[in-house]
């Protein structure tokens, strides 16, 4: 909800995933609402917007955010980013077919991680990933950090 965020989160969507237009679904605290699943008419209405995008306009992304300062979503930055994490299995559950990614916005508010649950390739979570590195592990698994936005640009002082 907070317009602050919505600027660097379309930029950030645009130039890492190389989409043209972006849907946006506002509400105050997402990823808290979806994952402290207590409000139901909330997360109706949230949901009915996400099948539109997906649905209807062909979405194959679905980004949730949480931010700095969250006036809607008060709490700490731990509890926030588990949030968001928990946010990411809910969508990617009723959505196996899309990617279902998690974005931190900074104090700056800039994109400073973005968070994968599941790899791409893999439906859920139960499902093993074959793409296993010589080590061991998945080849992406659930913190893979993604391109950090750019800085915002100052204009030159004169």
């Amino acid at each position: 909800m907070d317009g602050r965020i919505q600027g660097p989160i379309q930029d950030y969507l645009k130039n890492s995933f190389d989409v043209k237009y972006v849907d946006t679904i506002t509400e105050p605290g997402p990823c808290g609402i979806i994952a402290e699943n207590k409000d139901k008419n909330a997360i109706d209405s949230i949901l009915r917007r996400v099948k539109i995008s997906v649905d209807i306009h062909k979405s194959n992304l679905i980004a949730i955010s949480g931010h700095y300062d969250c006036a809607g979503n008060p709490c700490a930055e731990k509890i926030q980013k588990e949030q968001i994490k928990q946010s990411i299995e809910y969508l990617k559950n009723l959505y196996p077919g899309v990617e279902v990614i998690g974005l931190e916005l900074e104090r700056h508010l800039q994109v400073g991680r973005a968070l994968l649950v599941h790899p791409p390739h893999a439906q859920d979570a139960s499902q093993v990933c074959r793409r296993v590195r010589p080590s061991g592990t998945c080849c992406s698994y659930r913190s893979r950090t993604l391109p950090r936005s750019a800085p915002a640009r100052r204009p030159a002082r004169r």
